[in-house]
């Protein structure tokens, strides 16, 4: 059994591009953020202080400091703010 590890930290977002309609590429870059995650799993981001809902995302691609996330649907207000 894989237990979740729980760390809370910020990250800027550095690039935003949209795949199409639907579907977004989101880059974040922190202080090694790409260390504690790898492609395949989900992260909870708190997209900011309005938005009172944490979104569940997909890890594409990882280094030391990066983490490129893609997500579907705009959905709401958070989603449409990751991908403005």
């Amino acid at each position: 059994m894989t237990h979740a590890c729980q760390r809370k930290t910020t990250a800027r977002i550095v690039a935003t591009t949209m795949l199409s309609a639907d579907a977004a590429r989101v880059d974040l870059l922190g202080d090694g953020i790409g260390q504690s995650v790898r492609p395949g799993q989900f992260v909870m981001l708190d997209c900011a202080s309005d938005h009172s809902l944490r979104r569940p995302l997909s890890v594409h691609q990882t280094d030391s400091d990066e983490v490129i996330f893609y997500f579907t649907a705009r959905a709401g207000r958070g989603t449409e703010w990751l991908a403005a």
